[in-house]
């Protein structure tokens, strides 16, 4: 019980930030894609979207069956311009989770609550469309 509680007290400071769990999850374990998807999203917040896209890219190398990896590295597409990077990869989510709402909810509320419109009005659109007829 003591050594679990020494470890225990050893790990807490990874737990200071967002920036030292992200950090902790990608030396303690280097071969999960979470930690590459956490500094997608990491650099997404910190006005990065071009690192954002690479991060979630490696991340879907690491593990392609999640559709919230293709789902971000396409709103981090969308922003830098990249449209059919985007659509390819909305394309590839699709398949994994028909119109991906939940997904979807979350970029579109994410990007009105930065006051990005245009960019949770392009995502609206084209949840709207996967939902009615397949992916973009």
């Amino acid at each position: 019980v003591v050594v679990a509680g020494a470890r225990t007290a050893f790990r807490v400071p990874a737990f200071r930030s967002e920036t030292t769990v992200t950090l902790s999850m990608l030396q303690d374990s280097p071969r999960s894609y979470r930690g590459l998807a956490r500094a997608g999203g990491a650099y997404y917040a910190s006005g990065n979207p071009a690192k954002a896209l690479g991060a979630y890219r490696q991340a879907i190398l690491m593990y392609d069956r999640d559709p919230t990896l293709y789902v971000s590295a396409a709103v981090a597409a969308l922003k830098i311009g990249q449209r059919a990077t985007a659509d390819s990869l909305l394309a590839s989510a699709h398949a994994q989770c028909g119109a991906c709402e939940r997904e979807y909810r979350f970029y579109i509320t994410i990007s009105r609550w930065q006051g990005d419109t245009a960019l949770a009005d392009t995502l609206a659109a084209r949840q709207r469309h996967a939902a009615q007829d397949g992916p973009p």
